[in-house]
């Protein structure tokens, strides 16, 4: 009877302490996203934050919506993000058309950052970059861009932090459908403390049509790379199975 109730007492203290750890612990970093338009250069209202999509968590999107500005219309931004343990992924997609009787070229570019991540852990953290655009009935030099910035500062700054160099593509006639923006991909390192953040600027250059059109997307793809001593390794595989293949064919077996 005394056992029974030491082993009662035991396991009554275990689940205290296991509440006690459980509550002490931080809850998980919420990643937010911040962004603004820009219309040629001017910015298009203040900077905007918009509310976290919790109903798929680790997921989280949004989408600007229809906008208006100086010389587009029907201009729509929108991003999705997915973090995991292995790579964290975080795409942007922007569309936009020309008002009807604008002239001249116009640039149309949407300035985005998403901070507090923690996935993937490790350091350094690898981000790759890729791109494409399509044009719809434009002219030859209507442009795309895209750029990516990693920042350990974990910072809500537009363009802060790690970059590369910025990829574009110049519509210079034929099919305008899938034009890879170039370098791609493209590919830096940045130092990780815990938590970090990922900025990604787009931009649509436009000229000359009421009805040209463009859309532009890229992605970023965080990842811890492997070892050098973990690569090499692994690249020397192949070699070793086919050693040991043609020592097993050369081998003479006794009478």
């Amino acid at each position: 009877m005394v056992r029974l109730r030491q082993s009662g007492l035991i396991k009554t203290l275990a689940a205290l302490l296991l509440g006690v750890c459980l509550l002490g612990l931080a809850p998980p970093a919420q990643a937010n996203y911040t962004y603004q338009v820009f219309d040629d250069g001017a910015p298009q209202g203040g900077i905007v934050t918009p509310p976290p999509d919790l109903s798929n968590p680790p997921d989280d999107s949004f989408s600007t919506g229809f906008i208006t500005t100086d010389h587009f219309r029907l201009t729509i931004a929108s991003s999705a993000t997915s973090p995991n343990q292995l790579g964290t992924t975080l795409f942007t997609n922007l569309q936009a058309q020309l008002k009807v009787g604008v002239t001249g070229s116009h640039t149309i570019t949407v300035k985005l950052n998403y901070d507090d991540y923690t996935l993937p852990a490790g350091s350094p953290l690898n981000v790759s970059t890729a791109a494409s655009a399509t044009f719809t009935n434009t002219n030859v030099g209507d442009q795309a861009t895209f750029q990516a910035w990693g920042s350990t500062a974990n910072s809500s700054v537009f363009q802060s932090g790690t970059t590369s160099v910025q990829q574009s593509v110049t519509y210079a006639g034929g099919n305008p459908i899938g034009l890879a923006l170039n370098p791609n991909p493209t590919s830096f390192l940045f130092t990780n403390t815990g938590t970090f953040s990922l900025s990604q600027t787009l931009s649509l250059s436009l000229s000359n049509g009421t009805t040209n059109a463009g859309q532009v997307q890229g992605t970023s793809t965080v990842t811890v790379p492997a070892p050098a001593g973990l690569a090499l390794a692994l690249a020397g595989l192949p070699a070793l199975a086919v050693g040991g293949w043609m020592r097993r064919r050369n081998t003479v077996r006794p009478a």
